[in-house]
């Protein structure tokens, strides 16, 4: 094991000769990054990266992101990026993100390593000296992975590393202790629009300063359904729990998350006590429901947004238009023929006979509605790269 100083700025040419010749003769380093300290290994030496996932306790069904000196070093492993990607890597890199593209040249990458012969693969291109000689320097990826054991905390000194890592590890280039204390920001353009899979050094609203108007989305595991009604103290607040149920009797509940609000701004109250009672008749409970108005960060946080009267829908699209792709209106959505009234009407003012009427007619339209949901979440797991549950009756 060594341990050498390496000036950020100005690695000196003799430590890069070293590092580079322990990867080619199949060692392990670890080196500076502009995000965290990296392990790195020779991607073309089998023997290297068995050691190196050895080392990190990874499942070899985990992939790990490569380092290469520059954007067109990526296209020459995985082909010619689409014009658009290209443009906006250019701008990206080199800098604190993990690009995952897609691999145009799968099946015929076995001679560098079974590692690349993937549908797509990360690469990173860091902002810092000493990672872009190396890439030059070996010509041919680098692994970059966080210097520590998967599923534990990144670790910011090479003085904990090399506790950590001493009989593993064959050279520690050490830059000094790093302020980072997160990793790359790992964006994959295989997605449409381009899912943010991790947040990282660069938040979603750097991106949107680096590229404004480039649409990203960030990784989540649920969908999240919100229904909006005036006071969120009868309609929506029983569309959310019927929903609810339709979801957990269709096997659903672990991937849909159901949320309500109103578009009124008054004072936090209970359910409707009639509201109350026509749920509860039903098997449901909304004893402990308190009202919300909707706002920008739950609009954005939701994926569908149901709105259940027209002056709703109308509200939500003027208020907040850089989601109206997500907005509907329950008694309309999914009809080819434009109804006269698609709202449904507020029971407020009304007897309980009206509450439950208005139960009906909504339970109604979720059941209607549901396989286009259905079909929504089973689009959510693709793009998501989740599992759809298997529902066994």
């Amino acid at each position: 094991m060594k341990h050498i100083m390496i000036d950020a700025q100005n690695p000196q040419t003799e430590t890069i000769e070293l590092a580079v010749n322990t990867l080619r003769q199949g060692g392990v380093i670890i080196y500076p990054t502009d995000t965290l300290y990296g392990l790195g290994v020779d991607v073309q030496n089998v023997r290297a990266v068995e050691k190196l996932y050895h080392l990190k306790g990874r499942n070899y069904a985990m992939p790990v992101s490569l380092m290469t000196s520059s954007l067109d070093h990526i296209e020459d492993l995985v082909g010619l990026l689409p014009i658009e990607q290209h443009s906006y890597l250019k701008k990206l890199l080199p800098g604190k993100i993990t690009a995952i593209v897609k691999n145009k040249k799968k099946g015929k990458l076995h001679s560098i390593h079974r590692a690349l012969d993937t549908e797509k693969l990360g690469f990173r291109v860091p902002d810092h000296n000493v990672c872009l000689r190396l890439a030059h320097k070996l010509d041919r990826p680098i692994t970059t992975t966080s210097a520590n054991r998967s599923g534990q905390d990144n670790i910011p000194t090479v003085q904990e590393l090399i506790a950590e890592f001493s009989k593993e590890v064959d050279l520690f280039l050490d830059a000094g202790p790093l302020k980072k204390t997160v990793g790359s920001t790992i964006i994959d353009f295989t997605k449409d629009p381009y899912l943010i899979r991790r947040s990282g050094e660069v938040s979603i609203g750097g991106l949107h300063k680096i590229l404004p108007g480039v649409p990203f989305k960030i990784k989540k595991s649920k969908f999240k359904i919100t229904f909006i009604c005036s006071g969120n103290i009868c309609r929506s607040a029983m569309a959310r729990v019927m929903m609810q149920g339709i979801i957990a009797d269709s096997g659903l509940k672990e991937l849909v998350k159901v949320d309500s609000a109103g578009t009124l701004h008054m004072p936090v109250q209970p359910a409707h006590i009639y509201a109350v009672k026509a749920v509860e008749k039903h098997g449901f409970d909304l004893h402990l429901h308190k009202s919300k108005i909707v706002s920008k960060t739950l609009m954005k946080d939701s994926d569908l947004v149901i709105a259940l009267a027209r002056n709703h829908f109308d509200y939500l699209n003027d208020k907040f238009p850089e989601e109206k792709q997500k907005i509907i209106i329950l008694k309309q959505w999914g009809r080819r023929e434009r109804l006269a009234n698609p709202s449904i009407a507020d029971p407020i003012g009304h007897e309980y006979e009206f509450f439950e009427y208005t139960y009906n007619e909504i339970n109604k339209e979720l059941k209607r509605i549901f396989p286009l949901i259905r079909k929504m979440l089973k689009d959510f797991t693709v793009y998501q790269d989740l599992k759809f549950p298997q529902v066994h009756r």
